[in-house]
């Protein structure tokens, strides 16, 4: 509850300012600020969904079907490029050019493999690299590898924990890795 209300309560303090007479530079901010909440409890939102839908025991195997994992990184990579860029980070894929098949669940995966670039290119490193790299042999994989300075020993299996942030700064919400 507190992870979604912070972002609320920052847009509705923004909406209430923008009532105020303001400069156009401070209305600018303002928006600016509504706009990255907004965008903030969005996020937050999406991923409270998709944790919901991978709790042990609300999917069944029988929601798994056949997915290409290459075609997966492929698609979910490049609706990255933009942020990538934008944060002058490298973002590459390497992988198969045939299909590398296996049972999962598409939205699920995708949204894994989402938050984990996500993390790779806010937390690796600017200018940095992040490779999506895909594998079929000797059993199918998927990984994200960034040029960043990695988890902290000491963060341990604490960093799979549900809103753990560590000190990374930023503006997640620290479901991430745990989705």
């Amino acid at each position: 509850a507190h992870q979604l209300r912070t972002p609320l309560t920052a847009m509705r303090l923004n909406m209430e300012r923008l009532r105020e007479p303001l400069t156009r530079e401070e209305r600018e901010e303002t928006v600016e600020y509504l706009q990255r909440s907004v965008e903030r409890a969005i996020r937050l939102s999406q991923q409270l969904l998709t944790l919901a839908r991978a709790e042990p025991g609300s999917l069944s195997r029988e929601a798994f079907e056949p997915v290409d994992l290459a075609a997966l990184a492929r698609e979910t990579g490049m609706s990255w490029v933009p942020l990538a860029m934008d944060r002058e980070v490298e973002l590459q894929f390497e992988g198969p050019s045939r299909p590398v098949m296996v049972s999962g669940h598409p939205t699920l995966l995708q949204e894994a493999l989402s938050n984990l670039i996500d993390n790779a290119i806010k937390y690796g490193g600017k200018p940095g690299r992040v490779l999506v790299r895909v594998a079929d042999a000797p059993t199918p994989s998927l990984a994200v590898l960034d040029s960043g300075p990695g988890i902290p020993r000491e963060a341990g299996d604490q960093v799979f924990q549900r809103f753990y942030r560590g000190d990374q700064g930023g503006e997640g919400s620290g479901l991430g890795l745990s989705i």
